[in-house]
């Protein structure tokens, strides 16, 4: 009697899905400064199409955003930070890092994707190319 080839019953590691490949989470960024301006934009137009006058604080911003180059790298909102500290502590709650097997986080070279990836997965930036326009790799902390 032959013996048939027999398959592991085991589950796959959490790195790899069940065929074997990688898995991969996108993550969108807090919410920015430029995403906080965009927002008053929407309110000043709205107020306008209303008739009625936007709010000083709308205007300053809607403003702000002809300057175009200081809105390319904006940093979180205190509002974001928020965000990043409410998830992060949900994903800490459910050891996410750990049990999803993360091994690599990589995001854009932006303050407001540095800010969530640490923030919310707890990495610390490994030693990337000086050129900013190469993303930055980080690994997650080992769980202790």
């Amino acid at each position: 009697m032959t013996e048939s080839p027999t398959t592991s019953s085991a589950p796959p590691s959490p790195r790899t899905s069940p065929n074997g490949n990688k898995l991969v989470y996108f993550i969108r960024h807090a919410e920015s400064q430029e995403n906080s301006k965009h927002a008053s934009i929407r309110r000043l137009v709205s107020d306008l199409q209303r008739a009625s006058l936007p709010q000083p604080a709308d205007v300053q911003s809607a403003v702000q955003l002809l300057d175009i180059p200081a809105q390319v790298d904006t940093p979180v909102t205190s509002h974001g930070h928020d965000q990043i500290a409410n998830v992060a502590a949900q994903l800490r709650q459910v050891n996410f890092v750990a049990n999803a097997g993360v091994q690599l986080v990589v995001h854009s070279p932006l303050q407001r994707a540095q800010a969530t990836a640490e923030g919310l997965l707890d990495c610390n930036a490994a030693a990337t190319s000086t050129s900013t326009s190469s993303s930055a790799l980080m690994s997650p902390h080992a769980s202790s």
